[in-house]
């Protein structure tokens, strides 16, 4: 049985692997990682202090300001962090900009 710090490791990985995929979810992660929702929550609360879901929104959020930094706003594109649609990636820029992401 792993540990809980290799499994913050692996959802490390699998955040850093597939945060441009619209499907990630926490569903796909716990399933990703062959383990229960619950343990995966806990185990983001306890490494994180935040749910699998903002710890993802987080996720994306910085990857999405680098990007915008690195190619500048008219050549981003919100596709490019795994947000279908630029309302959810401005709700979720508004929601969680501010969020200090730990990991």
């Amino acid at each position: 049985m792993k540990s809980q710090q290799q499994h913050q490791e692996q959802i490390i990985f699998v955040l850093q692997q597939h945060y441009t995929s619209p499907q990630l979810s926490v569903s796909m992660l716990a399933d990703y990682l062959n383990i229960s929702r619950q343990y995966l929550v806990s185990i983001c609360l306890a490494c994180c202090g935040k749910t699998p879901s903002t710890l993802i929104h987080c996720y994306r959020i910085k990857k999405a300001l680098e990007l915008q930094a690195l190619l500048g706003k008219e050549n981003f594109c919100c596709t490019m962090v795994g947000y279908s649609n630029h309302r959810t990636y401005q709700k979720a820029l508004r929601k969680f900009n501010n969020v200090q992401l730990q990991m």
